[in-house]
């Protein structure tokens, strides 16, 4: 599937935030940190395409794949619907009971 949708690093770090919240238990693929450097073309670029690897780790495990918040931050193009749903998942708090365990 391919998307386009503008985001802000700020947003990526929020989704990062938001499923290591909702998945304690859960590995999130890291995103790389803001550094206080010159902003040049190519250090964006860089920078866009570690956080395109991000969401490509993302979407490769199931129980974020099939996230709604993940699925929003990937489609919203709105910029209020997209506040929205970050306000929303803002309130949201993880599921801490266990549903079923394999041994």
């Amino acid at each position: 599937m391919n998307w386009v949708v503008g985001r802000r690093y700020s947003d990526f770090v929020w989704l990062r935030a938001f499923l290591r919240k909702m998945y304690p238990t859960q590995i999130v693929p890291p995103i790389p940190e803001k550094k206080a450097s010159k902003r040049t073309q190519r250090h964006v670029e860089k920078r866009m395409r570690i956080l395109t690897y991000f969401l490509n780790d993302l979407i490769g495990i199931p129980e974020f794949r099939n996230n709604k918040m993940v699925e929003g931050f990937l489609k919203i193009r709105d910029g209020s619907t997209f506040v929205q749903m970050k306000a929303d998942g803002d309130k949201m708090k993880p599921n801490t009971t266990v549903d079923h365990v394999e041994t």
